[in-house]
């Protein structure tokens, strides 16, 4: 047992059913509404065959439609491989044949679009019409661990074929990532919700900041964090000079390794350029020069490509390809690349 993703919903249902779990413009589900839906919908794949280790494709649009499916197929033990909807037919067919899936679910937006794809298939609309008619009570799976694969994040860049990076359910309980959005609809969202912190990379914040706060109530904003790639002091600087209430700190990271090294508030000043120092039960250390990162959070490896998790992966850290440098105080700041590696983008933190 131990950490679990489902726990996290059920623990939500049971103590706050009322409560906001998720919302995506005017559209919002309580946590007790999503772990009826996820029950309903785990009940219905489980009566079409999947099942523990069993890996599923999603290719849709972002939207709250796929979050019970996320939670049902955590519920079932089976994996959760969402596939970038903006591929196209055979980039996606690309990605599924690599994935191997039990299941492929499209949205609408996707259904016509899915010929190339050599897979078992089921749209959203008949997935979710099924579930009406299943049981709403809770799914456990018994020989459920901790460690057991519950999603895989397909990679994407310029150094050739794509990479699934294996999450743990231990490891997905233990990290958090935002989701990324334009700037205006952004900060509408973080002033209608009321929003106590914003995360985003420096190309979304220069996005924020062209578009200007002014206008905007975001006086329940008290954390306005950055990181993943470069992040100038200047940028750092015009975030500070439009949100002067909030706190900023600066992290560094990968979807291979989670959250990394925080530069905290207080150092932003006397460390500018510096992604600060390991967070808490996070080593770190440099090996001819690159990064390497160590703790609970590393993926358990590429899918179904042990050279590259090999190369990646040595003796439990997670060699990330960036070359860095620690000062005289031990905060650690990136100085170049040690060689080519893909970027998730939303996925990193």
């Amino acid at each position: 047992m131990g950490l679990l993703v489902a726990d996290v919903l059920r623990h939500g249902a049971r103590y706050t059913p009322h409560r906001l779990a998720a919302t995506l413009g005017d559209d919002e589900v309580t946590f007790g509404a999503l772990d009826e839906q996820a029950n309903r919908i785990a009940h219905t794949l489980a009566g079409i065959g999947v099942g523990h280790g069993d890996r599923v494709a999603w290719w849709g649009d972002t939207s709250l439609e796929a979050l019970p499916i996320f939670f049902a197929l955590a519920k079932l033990g089976a994996v959760f491989a969402p596939v970038n909807a903006r591929l196209g037919p055979d980039e996606a067919a690309e990605v599924v044949g690599y994935a191997r899936p039990r299941l492929v679910i499209v949205d609408d937006g996707h259904a016509d679009l899915v010929q190339e794809i050599d897979a078992p298939m089921a749209t959203h609309a008949h997935l979710a019409d099924a579930a009406t008619h299943a049981s709403a009570a809770d799914v456990d799976a018994p020989a459920l661990d901790e460690r057991d694969p519950h999603v895989i994040f397909f990679t994407s860049g310029s150094t050739g074929r794509s990479k699934g990076v294996l999450l743990s359910h231990r490891a997905t309980c233990l990290r958090s990532f935002p989701p990324l959005a334009a700037a205006e609809t952004l900060l509408r969202t973080a002033e209608r919700r009321r929003a106590t912190r914003i995360y985003l990379i420096p190309a979304v914040w220069s996005r924020v900041l062209d578009h200007g706060v002014k206008g905007y109530d975001l006086s329940s904003l008290a954390e306005a964090d950055t990181g993943t790639s470069a992040t100038p002091p200047e940028l750092i600087a015009a975030v500070r000079d439009a949100l002067p209430q909030t706190v900023t700190r600066v992290f560094y990271g990968s979807t291979e390794a989670g959250p990394g090294t925080v530069l905290a508030h207080v150092d932003l000043a006397r460390k500018p350029g510096s992604v600060g120092l390991p967070q808490p039960g996070v080593d770190v250390r440099l090996e001819d020069g690159e990064v390497c990162i160590t703790s609970e959070l590393l993926m358990d490896g590429y899918f179904d490509q042990p050279d590259a998790t090999a190369d990646a992966l040595r003796d439990g850290w997670y060699h990330t390809g960036d070359l860095g440098a620690f000062d005289d105080e031990g905060y650690l700041s990136i100085v170049g690349r040690a060689r080519d590696v893909i970027r998730t983008g939303g996925e990193t933190v």
